[in-house]
């Protein structure tokens, strides 16, 4: 795979979107691609344009979940993270689910500069439930037993701010 078959699929989906986003079969395509795309950066992409575009789906909670728990990728953890954090917070049982993600994705860092789905999970919840009384139980615990040192600072930056 080609980084310039990478950019055609990746712009081909922009352009759906953009263009032919009031087509039934648009939300179809763009979700089925950002299930099954072998490039993250195209499933990230067309993720990214299907929680714009279909906020009215009612499977879009289901398929961000999905993308969020089980996608190989870090980027595309992470990008459904925040778009169910932005979109669908108050869904039923999302604290729940982005405590989960919060304790449970499988993130090893190998760059300093790599996004974390932990972390973006535990910036879900101080954003979205700040009156929640566990998230003080939630951040103590990542401070001691996140195994990324970015994700145990930051959670500590955040607990001197409470």
């Amino acid at each position: 795979m080609s980084d310039e078959d990478v950019c055609i699929r990746q712009t081909a989906v922009v352009e759906l979107g953009i263009c032919w986003q009031h087509d039934p079969e648009t939300i179809a395509i763009i979700k089925k691609v950002a299930m099954s795309d072998r490039s993250f950066y195209v499933r990230q992409t067309a993720l990214e344009l299907f929680a714009l575009l279909g906020k009215n789906d009612p499977c879009a909670v289901i398929m961000l979940k999905k993308l969020a728990e089980s996608d190989d990728n870090f980027y595309v953890r992470r990008s459904a993270i925040q778009q169910l954090a932005l979109g669908w917070h108050d869904e039923p049982e999302m604290f729940e689910f982005f405590c989960d993600r919060a304790y449970c994705d499988p993130f090893v860092r190998e760059e300093e500069w790599e996004d974390n789905p932990r972390q973006t999970a535990l910036e879900a919840i101080i954003e979205q439930y700040q009156g929640n009384t566990q998230i003080f139980q939630i951040l103590s615990d990542r401070t001691e037993n996140d195994l990324d040192e970015q994700v145990q600072k930051f959670a500590l930056k955040i607990l001197k701010g409470f």
